[in-house]
C-alpha cells in the first residue's frame, strides 16, 4: 500500500463507481467522517474531480499516440502504393519483413521500459497490421504462392502461434488481442477453404457461435491480465450473437420466433454481468427487430404511414425502458 498514491486510489474508486462495482452509497459507508461531515464530503468530491481530469489528460496523450500510429501506417501504405512496382523483389521482402520485425521489437521493448504511455501498444498495433502483409509478400515474391483462403488460414495460424508464445513470455493483453483476431481469421479462412461455396446460413451460425464464445471469454478475462479486453469482448460478442440471426430470418423463418428469447437472454446477461455494452447492443437489436417486424408484416395491412408511426412509438418506449433498465447496471 505504501507504493500506491492518493491519486491512484481516487482513480480506482472513480473507475469502480463508473463500472458499477461500487455505488456512491458504498463509498460513503466506507468513509469514517471526522467532525465536519459536509466539508469532508466536499473535499472528497473535489479530489475525485481532480483525479478524473488527470485521467482525461492521459487519455488525450494516448489518443495522440494512436493517431501517430495510424499516420505511420498511412505513410507505409502510401509508400507501397507509389513505389512498390519500382523496387526489386529482395527490397520488397526486406522492407515488409524489416518493418514488421522492427515494429514488433520496438513495441516489446517499450512495453517493458515505458509503462507511463501506450507507445509499446501502438508499435505492436503497427506490427500486427504489417506482419500478415510481410507473410504474404514473402509467399508471393519468393515462392510465387497466390493469396487464397487456405493461405490466409495458414498465415493466421502461424501468427496465432507467434502471439500465443508472446503472451506466455510477456503476459500483456495486446498479444491476447492479436491471438483472438488471428484465431477468428483462421476459422473463417478454413471454412472458406474447405467449403468453397459456403452458404450464408453456415456463416451466420458460425458467427453466432463465435459471438457466444466471445462473451464467455470476456467473462473469463475478469480479474486476469486480460481484463482490459473484457469490455471489448462483451461488445463484439453481443454484436455477433444478435446480428448473425438476422441473416437467417428469410431462409429460416423460425428464427423470427426464436429471436425474442435470444434478446431476453442477452438482457438478462447484461444485468448479470453488469455490462452496459451488452445492454446497448441488445437495445439496438430490439429496436431493429421491432422495425423489421413492423414493415415485414404490418406495412401492407395498415399502410406505410401507420407502420412508421407505430415503429416510432415503439422505439420511444424501448428507449425509455432501456434507460430505466440501465440504472440497475
Amino acid at each position: 500500500m505504501a507504493n500506491i498514491t492518493r491519486d491512484q486510489i481516487l482513480g480506482l474508486v472513480k473507475s469502480a463507481v463508473n463500472d458499477g462495482l461500487l455505488s456512491k452509497e458504498d463509498v460513503l459507508e466506507a468513509i469514517e467522517f471526522s467532525g465536519n461531515t459536509r466539508d469532508d464530503l466536499h473535499m472528497l468530491q473535489n479530489e475525485m474531480v481532480e483525479a478524473s481530469l488527470k485521467t482525461y489528460k492521459v487519455s488525450i496523450v494516448e489518443l495522440l499516440q494512436y493517431i501517430g500510429g495510424f499516420v505511420v501506417l498511412l505513410g507505409i501504405g502510401i509508400f507501397v502504393a507509389e513505389f512498390w512496382e519500382h523496387i526489386g523483389v529482395g527490397t520488397r521482402v526486406l522492407i515488409a519483413v524489416g518493418a514488421a520485425m522492427l515494429s514488433y521489437i520496438l513495441g516489446t521493448i517499450l512495453l517493458k521500459t515505458d509503462r507511463k504511455t501506450r507507445s509499446g501498444i501502438v508499435f505492436h498495433l503497427i506490427a500486427g497490421v504489417i506482419l500478415p502483409f510481410s507473410f504474404y509478400v514473402v509467399l508471393q515474391e519468393l515462392f510465387m504462392i497466390n493469396i487464397t483462403n487456405g493461405v490466409i488460414a495458414t498465415v493466421s495460424f502461424f501468427l496465432l502461434f507467434i502471439y500465443a508464445m508472446s503472451f506466455i513470455v510477456f503476459r500483456h493483453p495486446i498479444f491476447t488481442f492479436f491471438m483472438l483476431v488471428n484465431s477468428i481469421l483462421f476459422l473463417y479462412g478454413s471454412i472458406y477453404a474447405l467449403v468453397p461455396y459456403v452458404s450464408t446460413e453456415l456463416i451466420s451460425y458460425t458467427t453466432l457461435v463465435i459471438g457466444a464464445i466471445g462473451l464467455l471469454i470476456g467473462w473469463m478475462f475478469k480479474h486476469t491480465e486480460n481484463e482490459p479486453l473484457s469490455g471489448s469482448m462483451y461488445f463484439l460478442g453481443s454484436v455477433a450473437v444478435l446480428i448473425s440471426p438476422s441473416f437467417l430470418f428469410g431462409s429460416t423463418p423460425v428464427w423470427e420466433l426464436i429471436y425474442p428469447f435470444l434478446l431476453a437472454g442477452m438482457f438478462y446477461l447484461a444485468l448479470l454481468l453488469r455490462s452496459k455494452r451488452i445492454l446497448v447492443i441488445s437495445v439496438l437489436a430490439l429496436m431493429g427487430y421491432v422495425v423489421y417486424l413492423t414493415f415485414a408484416y404490418f406495412s401492407n395491412v395498415v399502410g406505410w404511414p401507420i407502420a412508421l408511426m407505430f415503429s416510432g412509438i415503439a422505439l420511444i418506449a424501448i428507449g425509455y425502458i432501456a434507460i430505466k433498465f440501465k440504472n440497475k447496471i
